[in-house]
């Protein structure tokens, strides 16, 4: 009598189980509602089960469960919660691959030659310990990774659960083609992982590659928000700078005047110079005839001045590039703020960037040294660092200078820590 009650015990809880994680992969919410419907599904489903075990054998009912339960199961998800099919499959296959904590656990005592009771038990138990973990660790993050809008990234997530689900009840449910030892079936796991991870590979790189293009994208329009600030506060200093000087022309012209009748010619050309170099101040800095070059390094170059950086820049390329605006904005823009963060160190004594840009034929030649407090750490030719939250700018940099099919290297002396770039 204690085993049937156990037996009982342990089909409601993997009942439970089942259709309580399949509801939350699935994204059902925890309403009154919601857990009213989920609870009478159970509750009919059970009393089903119960009806099937009367009539037929334990093994029956489980051949059928797929039709009994997970079908069922299935057809509410999709039907009366209006949840994606596709997502709902995955969400009850995960579900039964969470089961097999609790099958395994029970093989323990089963493969101990313990009585029918300990095995029951021992599933009881598990089902017990093993769902709050479930719940609070695992669901949250799979529902997440299942409600992608890329089908592809799901498949490639939810093909172990479904794949396992067909071959568990082929090669142990409807068949004992497992335990007999058929090598088809014995090879199909190994088959599966390696299918798994060969696409695992090329969705996650084709994944990195979009992530990797998005953020140059939005560095690319945060540099160019950045300088449309700037020049336009440059502009305004500008008129202000303009209006003045022509405010003063008269008083600068009767200065003048005044030296020429003194004889003073060379305070005279001393002053012409002063005015002459403050109208050139009034006139944007222009680095290179590449606009996104420039535009960078006219961003750049304003913020090394503010924080009294030595930046000495040397630059020779035409208007157009081999590469792309977005490509030239993620090397560049990293380069420089690498370099930047180098020099603001407080323990740097010397504050110097320097920086050439060149094209030879089709190649663009980077080279950027700079100053550094404490010596940069190098593993296998590319710098490391323990400080959390940095480290991504040389990473992208390499990453797309590869994607170029070009070289970077990096190095570090005495007194420079020197990238160049050839792509």
């Amino acid at each position: 009598m204690s085993s049937v009650i156990l037996q009982a015990i342990r089909y409601t809880l993997i009942l439970l189980f089942g259709v309580s994680v399949s509801a939350a992969i699935a994204d059902v919410r925890c309403t009154r509602k919601n857990v009213i419907i989920l609870a009478l599904f159970c509750i009919c489903d059970s009393i089903f089960q119960a009806a099937l075990i009367g009539a037929g054998s334990l093994g029956q009912v489980a051949s059928l469960y797929p039709l009994v339960t997970h079908l069922p199961l299935l057809m509410l998800l999709v039907l009366v919660f209006r949840k994606d099919m596709l997502k709902s499959i995955m969400a009850i296959t995960t579900a039964y691959l969470c089961c097999q904590v609790s099958n395994w656990m029970s093989t323990i005592p089963d493969y101990l030659s313990a009585p029918a009771w300990a095995v029951d038990l021992t599933y009881i138990i598990t089902v017990v310990l093993v769902f709050p973990l479930v719940i609070r660790y695992i669901v949250p993050y799979i529902s997440k990774l299942y409600d992608r809008e890329n089908k592809s990234a799901m498949l490639m997530f939810g093909i172990v659960p479904v794949f396992y689900y067909v071959f568990d009840y082929i090669a142990t449910v409807y068949t004992d083609l497992l335990y007999e030892g058929n090598i088809i079936i014995s090879e199909f796991v190994p088959f599966l992982l390696c299918i798994y991870y060969v696409s695992f590979c090329v969705i996650y790189y084709r994944q990195y590659e979009e992530k990797q293009e998005i953020e140059s994208r939005n560095m690319l329009m945060r540099l160019r928000q950045e300088q449309s600030e700037r020049e336009v506060k440059a502009l305004q200093q500008n008129e202000r700078t303009a209006a003045l000087l022509r405010h003063d022309m008269l008083h600068f012209l009767n200065n003048v005047s005044i030296f020429i009748e003194k004889g003073e010619l060379t305070e005279a050309q001393e002053y012409i110079q002063t005015v002459i170099q403050t109208t050139r101040n009034t006139t944007a800095k222009k680095y290179c005839s590449n606009k996104m070059v420039n535009m960078i390094l006219t961003s750049y170059g304003e913020t090394f001045e503010e924080n009294e950086i030595n930046f000495s820049c040397t630059v020779n390329i035409p208007e157009e590039l081999s590469i792309s605006d977005v490509d030239i904005t993620s090397i560049l823009s990293n380069a420089l703020e690498n370099s930047l963060h180098a020099v603001m160190s407080p323990d740097s004594a010397s504050r110097i960037i320097e920086l050439s840009i060149m094209q030879k034929g089709e190649k663009l030649l980077i080279r950027l040294a700079n100053s550094y407090g404490k010596k940069p750490q190098m593993k296998e030719g590319f710098p490391v660092t323990e400080q959390k939250g940095h480290g991504f700018g040389t990473q992208s940099i390499r990453y797309t200078v590869e994607r170029l099919r070009g070289n970077c290297m990096f190095s570090v002396n005495e007194k420079r820590f020197v990238l160049q770039i050839v792509v």
